[in-house]
């Protein structure tokens, strides 16, 4: 039997997909890009939504243990971290907004630039995860799932990466 997946497994693969660049023929650039940009997203989203729940497991509200695994988790633990951290959060906004545009803005492409910044962003989220987490607690996870379908705006405003 298959242990369970790691997270941090993507940030691996997305560093090292990023390394590999130079390698990888320059038609399939847009596409080793996209997908290092989109696994450093979702290193940071799942290993702390993964945290949250290992560590509230039993005091979750069944609310937000039904929410936090929707399409609507991506919304409430950007909200838990604008609650929790202000800087991380919008680190975490920042990322997930390059992650939309590598999945999604297929009219337009994504730089060296672009990578380098969400590996950064990912890797300050990742290094910090659990510090980030422990400070979480239920009244924050309570007011984080009162509006998950309000798109965050946090408002911390750097520093950038």
């Amino acid at each position: 039997m298959q242990e369970s997946f790691n997270p941090l497994d993507f940030h691996h693969f997305a560093t090292f997909l990023a390394q590999q660049l130079s390698r990888i023929p320059s038609d399939l650039e847009q596409a080793a890009i996209r997908t290092s940009v989109s696994r450093a997203y979702y290193a940071s989203f799942l290993l702390i939504r993964d945290f949250i729940l290992l560590r509230y497991e039993k005091t979750l509200p069944q609310d937000l243990k039904r929410v936090i695994r929707t399409n609507k988790a991506h919304r409430v633990v950007a909200r838990i971290l604008e609650l929790t951290d202000p800087v991380h959060a919008h680190y975490f906004i920042n990322l997930r907004k390059l992650r939309n545009r590598a999945d999604y803005e297929t009219k337009e492409s994504l730089m060296h630039k672009d990578l380098a910044k969400a590996l950064k962003l990912a890797e300050a989220i990742v290094s910090n995860a659990n510090s980030i987490v422990s400070r979480i607690n239920l009244g924050i996870l309570s007011e984080a799932l009162q509006d998950p379908e309000n798109e965050h705006n946090c408002g911390y405003r750097g520093p950038n990466l």
